[in-house]
């Protein structure tokens, strides 16, 4: 394999690893924004379990 072979295959590693790192940035972020969601979610369902549960009582 000649040299300019290697040096294209180390610039296609490159671009793909590059590829790979963006989408795992971007994946990161949505799982935080969907656990956000989802505390936010439960947090309500806690209130409405909680305000369920005073109704009841009285």
């Amino acid at each position: 394999m000649d040299n300019e072979a290697v040096q294209s295959l180390v610039n296609d590693y490159a671009l793909e690893l590059g590829t790979l790192h963006s989408n795992l940035v971007i994946e990161r972020a949505n799982n935080r924004a969907l656990r956000t969601q989802l505390d936010k979610a439960n947090q309500e369902l806690k209130e409405l379990k909680d305000k369920q549960t005073e109704t009841e009582e009285d």
